[in-house]
């Protein structure tokens, strides 16, 4: 049982008894000359940065990070330890640091590339550098290599050539410099390894919106809370701006400004004295002076209706707080963009999906936040990853109106204001309708001139999750089913389907011996896993990669058959699946997918050869994003025929689905729990089946040709198909031998389309 109590002589007349639980180190201090104790204190792990034994002088330091009348401050206490615990003193320090550490989930003795400041803000980056972020960084055992910039550009010239083994890069400074270090990651001969590097603001210029959205308002403007985070703090996912204004493309991550709210900023360089107070005489300024903003907006509207918007930020940050108490509310930025830098997907040419508005504006303010200043929460409903931009534009209205814009600022309130048009959008435009204006980004000024805007989502794929992925497609799953194709299981299919039900035609039982009809084989070859082993959703985890690859989808497939050898009901059958492909997709575009083709072939017991061999087309979403991913329900699907050779029709509801399902073995929530597909896949209603939905193109050919033989059929899913939905399946001879086939829901969208080949 390892020692969770030591007692240390903190001077002649103090002394202080440690200890420690898996939340939390205590203290508690007793004054020899007082004869009293002090009331016991409680340092959550998070917040201790060392606990060290020197055995030559029997001497134990702890040093923690203390909050004092709303100001957190580092506090070193060393005193000797008593003799007959001297023994235990450096087996208790490691386990004070393995729990503030390791158990945390964090790296020791991190090594940290700084870029300090002098002359941000009121001119006092670097005596704050000195005097309050070095010794804590320094006593929490960092490694820290430190450029005190001297001109503008410079930061950006080494970022664009920074080493890549460092665990984060810290700018003392203000919102400018964080803007410098991006673009020069976007430089870097490397930029998927730069971007992966965290960064951590340490707030000392005039404008810190960044250290305000990591660390809440209260201690947004802290140092020594900002120095806490660049030790303990975890990357989090934080989406990126791509600003292309004629050739010249940049980096953006908080804002682009151009008007009254672009004035304020870049107008008020000048009065960097004033601290972030100088924004808010800029505002009143600009309320004298009354300016209109001369620029057309147009953007690719995704929503702007303010009452929805506002209810999902509030639902998105209610799961984010729901953590434990030991868990940090404050992490670094990870400005994280996979592969060499993203491609743009909007041409500046491009007009169709645009929506322009039109009416006269004093300013027009988009980016992330929701913080743009201590006195301004210009974005309330922005979230960090939700691959969306916020675009708030101020219709010109009245001096009154303005000035009523300012009560509640802080709070976000003027974003129920009326004459606040507020959307959140994929991407933007800008066209200046004169020649003069304002334009900031990020706080640094670029010229009037027309620019395009567009989002890139941050997704998360740390190092380890990278190596997880790898090492599965360097080893993939193979498994092997054995099946005696039971002739019951077979009728539960029968009288499931509803081309065999007798509901459409006379019901036949399927005999021992028969062949097995086209597309049957679905129903069997299913791994059986106890509840525990499935996944939240109900899926299995048998051929997917690791998390977080996790959520899926059915997407295709193919299947030949061997006619002189087809499998035979009640016959053992072994079934032997291996993976066959793994490709990466969309990891440039940060919404990384994995694409599986699970290959099975079905040998009957004494055949040598397979009687059919299948390919199924699985996709494995990132599960962080895929509750965000905007669902299309209604792609247009092309090369569908304009009339039709045969056709079925049936509406499939929800004991239709759960009896495939059972039929299956198929727990996934999307075929049987209507609240899960509405709360958390965002899917109107309960999915149909993908190989359901396969099926039951191969069945209705066989219904309408049931002497044709199969040869080959290959299918797609193209949209969603849903329960209670009347469905029709269409057929269309090609030629003698090929037939396409494809599946229609009540409103005509296409959610299957299939060719089968004949012989």
């Amino acid at each position: 049982m390892p020692h969770t109590t030591l007692t240390i002589q903190n001077t002649p007349i103090i002394r202080t008894t440690l200890s420690f639980n898996n939340t939390h180190l205590s203290l508690q201090s007793s004054n020899k000359a007082k004869q009293a104790s002090h009331h016991r204190h409680d340092i959550p792990h998070r917040s201790v940065l060392k606990a060290s034994f020197d055995s030559s002088s029997k001497t134990v330091c702890v040093a923690y990070v203390d909050k004092k009348k709303k100001r957190h401050k580092l506090v070193i206490l060393e005193g000797a330890v008593r003799e007959e615990e001297a023994s235990f003193a450096g087996e208790w320090t490691e386990s004070v640091m393995k729990l503030a550490y390791e158990d945390f989930g964090v790296k020791r003795s991190r090594k940290l590339m700084i870029f300090v400041n002098p002359f941000g803000g009121t001119g006092k980056g670097a005596t704050i550098f000195a005097t309050k972020i070095e010794p804590l960084l320094k006593t929490a055992g960092c490694v820290l290599e430190v450029l005190y910039t001297t001109h503008r550009g410079q930061a950006r010239d080494v970022s664009s050539k920074l080493s890549l083994d460092f665990d984060a890069v810290l700018t003392v400074s203000g919102d400018g410099l964080i803007h410098e270090v991006l673009n020069g990651f976007s430089e870097h001969s490397n930029p998927r390894g730069a971007f992966a590097i965290p960064i951590c603001p340490i707030p000392t210029g005039s404008g810190n919106g960044l250290s305000l959205n990591l660390l809440g308002y209260e201690d947004g403007f802290d140092v020594v809370a900002a120095a806490l985070n660049a030790v303990k703090g975890k990357p989090m996912n934080v989406d990126l701006f791509s600003f292309t204004q004629g050739e010249r493309r940049s980096i953006s991550f908080m804002s682009q400004a151009m008007g009254l709210m672009a004035d304020l900023d870049i107008g008020t360089e000048h009065l960097r004295w004033m601290g972030d107070s100088r924004f808010l005489y800029g505002f009143l300024r600009g309320i004298i002076a009354f300016k209109p903003c001369p620029v057309q907006l147009s953007y690719r509207l995704v929503e702007s209706d303010k009452n929805k918007m506002a209810e999902f930020a509030h639902s998105k940050r209610a799961e984010t707080t729901t953590i434990s108490s030991s868990e940090s509310q404050v992490s670094e930025l990870e400005s994280k963009v996979e592969g060499a830098m993203p491609t743009l997907k909007y041409l500046p040419d491009d007009e169709d999906g645009w929506t322009t508005f039109d009416k006269p504006v004093l300013y027009v303010y988009a980016g992330k936040g929701p913080y743009v200043g201590r006195d301004f929460m210009a974005f309330p409903v922005s979230l960090p990853n939700d691959g969306l931009i916020d675009v708030a534009a101020m219709i010109k209205s009245t001096r009154g109106d303005m000035i009523a814009s300012m009560d509640g600022a802080p709070e976000g309130v003027g974003y129920w204001l009326p004459n606040i048009h507020y959307a959140k959008v994929h991407a933007y435009r800008i066209k200046p309708l004169h020649p003069k204006g304002c334009l900031a980004v990020d706080g640094e000024a670029f010229p009037f001139e027309p620019f395009q805007v567009e989002v890139h989502q941050a997704v998360k794929l740390d190092a380890v999750e990278r190596q997880g992925l790898d090492d599965w497609k360097a080893s993939p799953p193979r498994q092997t089913f054995v099946d005696g194709l039971n002739v019951e299981h077979l009728s539960d299919l029968y009288i499931t389907l509803p081309t065999r039900d007798g509901s459409k035609r006379p019901y036949e039982a399927p005999e021992l011996g028969d062949p097995l009809p086209y597309g049957h084989h679905l129903a069997f070859f299913h791994a059986r896993r106890s509840e525990e082993q499935l996944r939240k959703d109900g899926t299995d985890e048998d051929i997917s990669p690791p998390a977080p690859f996790t959520k899926r989808m059915w997407a295709g497939g193919k299947i030949l058959w061997k006619n002189d050898n087809p499998l035979l009901v009640g016959k053992r059958t072994m079934g032997v699946s291996t993976v066959a492909g793994a490709e990466e997709k969309g990891f440039d575009k940060g919404k990384p997918m994995v694409f599986i083709t699970q290959k099975i072939e079905f040998t009957q017991e004494g055949q040598r050869v397979p009687s059919v061999v299948e390919e199924r087309a699985h996709v494995y979403f990132h599960a962080e994003i895929f509750s965000n991913r905007k669902k299309v329900f209604d792609r247009a699907v092309n090369d569908i025929p304009t009339t039709v050779d045969f056709s079925f029709e049936y509406t499939p509801t929800p004991i239709t689905l759960f009896r495939y399902s059972a039929l299956m073995f198929n727990a996934h929530h999307i075929h049987l729990d209507k609240e899960y597909c509405e709360k958390e896949e965002g899917y109107p209603e309960r999915v149909v089946h993908g190989p359901l939905t396969a099926q039951m193109l191969l069945e209705t050919v066989n219904i309408h040709f049931p002497d044709l033989k199969f040869q080959k059929f290959e299918y797609r899913a193209t949209n969603p198909l849903f329960v209670n939905r009347k469905l029709t399946i269409n057929g269309k001879w090609v030629d003698k031998s090929n037939i396409l086939v494809w599946c229609s829901d009540m409103n005509g969208i296409v959610g299957m389309t299939g060719k089968v080949l004949t012989q």
